[in-house]
């Protein structure tokens, strides 16, 4: 019978993963009274933050991280003793339950591994791989971290989608004007063309389509092109825009549910 050998870290990265990840979140830098600091979810740019100079951090990684040092359990629990399901993912219930007990402590966990995670001045949401992120980041918002919270909303069609369909049009146009609405022009085009390869890849557009937009200069014009391909879409969005809310955002205040629509 052969015996087990322990495994040889053979390469230069391996053998500087402690390292590397010991200084990733660089903790006391970004709790820096009054520094700016986001938490985010996958499938923000952090390119772009970087770009931007933002410190960001991952509540998803913060998560495994937790689960490894086998203290994810307490996190989860102290989630569901507020009143959240426990049908809901451990990633949401983890990052929660972290939350609503550093609150109760008015400081980090003393359990929380590595330090635990900075104190945010923003949340950054996607609602992109599952749909209780929608919520998740409102949650809290509006329960623990009185912080503001922007939420990327890319769409996921079935694979049996007609890309021609002026709803995915439409959606996609809304996406655009509501990011323009709140980075400026100049910021949301650097910021979109990251994502439209894989967005409307979702979508089943063409390869050709989609880097034809990447080619485009302004928003305007990629609201054209999908107008072109779905022209259908452009009664769908003028319907859109007349629902949104005059003023301020407005939040609506429905509880987080396994499916993440209220």
């Amino acid at each position: 019978m052969s015996e087990l050998r322990r495994a040889q870290k053979s390469l230069e990265t391996v053998r500087r993963a402690k390292e590397m990840l010991g200084t990733f979140y660089r903790r006391q830098e970004r709790r820096r009274e009054g520094a700016p600091l986001a938490w985010c979810m996958a499938g923000v740019s952090s390119e772009l933050l970087y770009a931007f100079d933002l410190p960001w951090e991952w509540p998803e990684n913060f998560g495994t991280l937790c689960a490894a040092k086998q203290v994810a359990t307490r996190f989860c629990e102290q989630a569901e003793a507020d009143g959240f399901s426990q049908d809901l993912c451990s990633y949401l219930r983890n990052n929660v339950g972290y939350v609503s007990r550093a609150v109760e402590l008015g400081a980090t966990p003393p359990e929380a591994p590595g330090g635990g995670m900075g104190t945010p001045t923003m949340l950054l949401g996607s609602g992109s791989i599952c749909d209780p992120r929608t919520k998740w980041f409102q949650a809290l918002s509006s329960t623990y971290l009185p912080i503001p919270v922007f939420h990327i909303d890319p769409m996921s069609p079935p694979h049996d989608v007609d890309p021609r369909d002026p709803r995915i049009a439409a959606h996609y146009t809304e996406m655009l004007r509501e990011t323009v609405r709140e980075l400026g022009e100049f910021r949301a085009t650097g910021f979109l063309k990251k994502f439209y390869g894989w967005y409307l890849g979702r979508g089943r557009f063409p390869k050709p389509f989609k880097q034809e937009l990447l080619q485009l200069d302004s928003t305007d014009e990629i609201e054209r092109r999908l107008f072109a391909t779905a022209p259908g879409a452009i009664s769908l969005v003028a319907q859109l825009e007349a629902e949104i809310p005059a003023g301020d955002e407005v939040t609506l205040e429905l509880p987080i549910s396994v499916y993440g629509g209220g």
